[in-house]
C-alpha cells in the first residue's frame, strides 16, 4: 500500500555548517497506512529521504530551478542517497490510526549532495546550442608547409594538409554532435575572408582566441596544432603529434587539453598519415570531448569570473571554514579558489552563473553559523564583504 506521509520537521537547521565536512542534522517524522511494520518502515524511509532531498535541494538551487528539474532530482536523490546521507538513526515504530509512524534522524553531507547533483548535471544552468569553433593549425615538416584556415585567403582543402584538416573537422563534428554541440566549419563558408586583419596571425594569444570566438559567434574554441614529420624511431616511418585545448569564450577558461602522438607504418608519409589519421584522431577527440562534457556538467559553461574580497581578522582555519560555507551558501557559486591572503584581507575568485546582481544581493546581509557577512562595495566583477563574528 502506498504510504501516506505526514511530515513533521522536528529539527531542520539549514544554516551552513562551519565544519569542514558540512554535516547537517535533520530529524523528520512520517507515517504509513501499511498494516505491515516491515513495509511501513521501508515506505517511511523512502518517503522521508525523498522529502529530505527536496527540502535541501530547494534551499540549494531555489524553488524555480527545483521545479524545472524535479523528476531528475528525485531520481538522483532516491538512487544515490547513501552518498550524501552517511548516517541515519530510526526511532521506534509506533502504531497510529490503523498504520504506523516513525521519526528518523539524518546526518547529511551538503558537499556530497552537491557532488551528486553536479555529477548528474543538475547543478548548472544549461547552455543551449553550444557552438564550437576549431582553430587548429597543421604543419608538414617534410614539405615545410603549413595550413591554417584563418591565415590564408583561400585555403586549399584538396591539398594534403587540407584533407587532414577536413578529417579533423569530421571527427569533431561527429563526436560533439552526439552531445548536442554544433561544430562550425569555417573553411566551408570562407569565414577567413571576413575576419579582422589583427586575427589573421600565425599564432593567437588568449585574447585573440576569445575575439575570434566572438567574431564567429562561438561559445567554445578548440585550438592547437597537428605536426607531421620524421619519427625519432626510424627514417622509414612518420610521426604525428597533436596538441589541442578548449577555451570558453565567455570566461576565457581552458576546460580541456589533450596531447597525443603516434608513428605511422612504413611507407609514403602522406598516404600513411591519411589512412591512419581518422582512427588515431578518434581517440584523441574522444578524450577531449569527455573533458569538455565533464566541464559542461559541472557548470563551468555559462559562468563568469568574480573576485570576492573578505575583510576581517580571520585565522587560516577560519578562512578555510568560511570559504567552504560561502561556496555552499548559494547555488550560483559553481566553484571558488583562493587568490591572495594578507593581513585582514582574503581574496577569492568565484565562478558564478546567472545574474551577478542576484548574487550581490545574497551577500548584502548574510549569516553563516558564527559569522555575519555584510556587503561593503560591489563593482562589475568584484565585491568586498566585511566578515565579523556574531
Amino acid at each position: 500500500m502506498k504510504a501516506v506521509l505526514v511530515l513533521s520537521i522536528l529539527m531542520f537547521s539549514f544554516s551552513v555548517s562551519a565544519q569542514t565536512d558540512s554535516l547537517v542534522k535533520i530529524e523528520l517524522e512520517g507515517s504509513s497506512k501499511s498494516n505491515s511494520n516491515f513495509k511501513a518502515k521501508k515506505e517511511i524511509q523512502e518517503q522521508l529521504i525523498s522529502e529530505l532531498g527536496e527540502q535541501l535541494v530547494r534551499q540549494l538551487i531555489g524553488p524555480e530551478e527545483y521545479q524545472k528539474k524535479k523528476s531528475s532530482i528525485d531520481r538522483a536523490v532516491r538512487g544515490q542517497f547513501g552518498k550524501f546521507i552517511p548516517y541515519m538513526k530510526a526511532g521506534p515504530l509506533k502504531s497510529s490510526g490503523g498504520g504506523y509512524k516513525q521519526s528518523i534522524q539524518f546526518e547529511v553531507s551538503l558537499n556530497s549532495l552537491r557532488e551528486v547533483l553536479s555529477q548528474e548535471g543538475l547543478l548548472y544552468e544549461k547552455v543551449k546550442n553550444v557552438k564550437v569553433l576549431p582553430v587548429i593549425g597543421y604543419l608538414d615538416s617534410f614539405a615545410a608547409k603549413s595550413y591554417k584556415w584563418w591565415y590564408s585567403k583561400a585555403p586549399d582543402r584538396s591539398s594534403f594538409l587540407g584533407r587532414v584538416s577536413h578529417k579533423t573537422s569530421q571527427q569533431l563534428s561527429e563526436q560533439f554532435w552526439e552531445e548536442g554541440f554544433y561544430v562550425h566549419d569555417p573553411e566551408a563558408i570562407g569565414a577567413q575572408v571576413f575576419l579582422a586583419e589583427e586575427l589573421k596571425v600565425e599564432a593567437h594569444r588568449r585574447q585573440d582566441l576569445v575575439a575570434l570566438g566572438k567574431d564567429q559567434d562561438a561559445d567554445l574554441v578548440i585550438y592547437g596544432g597537428v605536426r607531421i614529420g620524421p619519427s625519432d624511431e626510424s627514417s622509414r616511418v612518420s610521426s604525428v603529434k597533436l596538441s589541442l585545448k578548449a577555451i570558453l569564450v565567455r570566461n576565457q577558461r581552458n576546460v580541456a587539453e589533450v596531447d597525443y602522438s603516434w608513428n605511422t607504418q612504413a611507407g609514403d608519409y602522406q598516404e600513411r598519415v591519411t589512412l591512419e589519421f581518422a582512427k588515431n584522431m578518434k581517440e584523441a577527440i574522444g578524450d577531449l570531448r569527455t573533458q569538455v562534457i565533464d566541464a559542461y556538467q559541472k557548470g563551468k559553461f555559462g559562468t563568469q569570473s568574480m573576485e570576492m574580497v573578505l575583510l576581517g581578522n580571520l585565522s587560516y582555519k577560519d578562512f578555510e571554514d568560511l570559504k567552504q560555507s560561502i561556496r555552499l551558501s548559494n547555488y550560483q557559486i559553481k566553484s571558488l579558489k583562493e587568490r591572495r591572503m594578507a593581513s585582514g584581507e582574503f581574496t577569492l575568485e568565484l565562478d558564478v552563473s546567472g545574474d551577478k546582481n542576484q548574487l550581490v544581493n545574497h551577500f548584502k546581509e548574510l549569516e553563516l553559523n558564527t559569522w555575519k557577512l555584510s556587503l561593503v562595495d560591489a563593482a562589475e566583477s568584484k565585491i568586498e564583504v566585511k566578515v565579523m563574528r556574531k
